[in-house]
């Protein structure tokens, strides 16, 4: 195997990827602010997630055309600006319908930059690409755990979008002249395997991005509504918390990336499952503060691993030539399970309350480990064959 190296064009990845973990960790912990500012019920405010993740599914679906389309180089470029854009908006917002179309202005054009980042790394380091999309997630869960420890720490939330607004304004002028490639040709004697369907093994890993997605960021969206009214923190708290919680899928990605270099990603994929439903126990059941959050930091241990595992099971299933495919349909995996499954539990938290509403969330994890099981039997006998 050749060896791993990290050039200007894959810290450009890390870091871009960072700004948008930035932009897509925010509303959760904003999400109390902004709701009693608007006066928003729990199914409104949960309508700001599911905008941004309704982007995020339109760029899984026509993301690898706009990017065919402009290059790799534009979109990536034009996905950032847009998604500032959309940060003044939510800034600036006084009304629920602009925050909203603030969120998906975020959610599509932010996506562009997964997209990208995604498949260009996958092309870039080949068969290391586990390794690079792990390190990849590894400096996004640190873009992701800024902003709402800044929540939580400064007064006013704006400070922290203006923050992360600022910090993509830096690597856009300091890596402004390193090119992205163009995704690898097609010769006329691999047409056939660059332009046919995505292969079944493919979308068994797609199915297990979606629940995975799903839990993980049902988590992260409503967590901070989960301790406030369960176990009695206070918003700055709750949000604090949020922060560190981002952490510890910090600490959890950098052993994952290491243990890629020894361990079977399968076998990591399953672990992380694993984690995150033991963590759940006490995070959705006890009624003291210490051991619900001992859960959810536990918990993010193992979401650390959920979607860098998946992804690189997924894009190692399909051909070289498809990675562009092949990413823009994992995006879209992401954005189905973030634009259903909050908006779900944050409906079902309008009727039932936030408590009982995570219900949705265990039967996830049940459903999700045995998708694991199944499918990575069905590719340990393909193997085989």
């Amino acid at each position: 195997m050749t060896p791993f190296s990290r050039d200007r064009l894959t810290w450009l990845m890390y870091f871009m990827l960072a700004s948008y973990a930035f932009f897509q960790a925010a509303p959760g912990p904003i999400m109390p602010f902004l709701g009693d500012e608007l006066h928003l019920s729990y199914t409104v405010r949960g309508f700001h997630f599911s905008a941004f993740a309704s982007g995020l599914v339109i760029a899984g679906l026509i993301g690898d055309q706009i990017v065919t389309m402009l290059t790799r180089q534009r979109a990536f470029w034009l996905g950032g600006v847009v998604m500032m854009t959309g940060a003044v908006l939510l800034v600036t917002g006084q009304q629920a319908i602009l925050t909203i179309t603030a969120m998906f202005l975020m959610g599509l054009f932010g996506s562009l930059i997964l997209v990208v980042v995604q498949a260009t790394l996958a092309d870039h380091h080949g068969s290391r690409r586990a390794t690079a999309l792990t390190e990849a997630n590894v400096v996004a869960s640190m873009g992701a755990s800024v902003s709402p420890l800044i929540i939580g720490v400064v007064p006013g939330w704006r400070i922290a979008i203006a923050v992360g607004m600022l910090y993509w304004t830096v690597l856009a002028i300091t890596f402004r002249r390193v090119k992205i490639p163009r995704r690898r040709s097609v010769d006329d004697t691999n047409t056939e395997m660059g332009t046919r369907r995505l292969p079944s093994l493919f979308w068994g890993y797609w199915l297990i991005t979606v629940l995975g997605v799903s839990i993980e960021w049902s988590i992260v969206f409503w967590a901070a509504e989960f301790l406030e009214n369960n176990v009695g923190v206070s918003k700055d708290t709750a949000a604090l918390i949020i922060g560190i919680y981002f952490l510890t899928i910090v600490t959890g990605r950098i052993l994952g990336s290491a243990l890629t270099r020894q361990i079977a990603t399968p076998v990591l994929q399953f672990a992380a499952f694993m984690i995150v439903a033991i963590g759940f126990v006490p995070f959705w059941t006890a009624s003291s503060a210490a051991l619900s959050i001992g859960g959810l930091l536990f918990m993010g241990f193992g979401a650390a691993n959920i979607f860098p595992m998946s992804l690189a099971l997924a894009t190692g299933a399909v051909g070289p030539h498809q990675a562009d495919a092949a990413s823009g349909r994992i995006s879209l995996a992401a954005g189905l399970a973030i634009l259903i499954a909050p908006q779900i539990l944050g409906s079902l938290a309008d009727s039932v309350g936030i408590v009982q509403a995570y219900a949705v969330v265990a039967g996830l994890l049940v459903v999700s480990l045995v998708c694991v099981v199944w499918v990575n039997r069905v590719s340990r006998q393909a193997a085989t064959i």
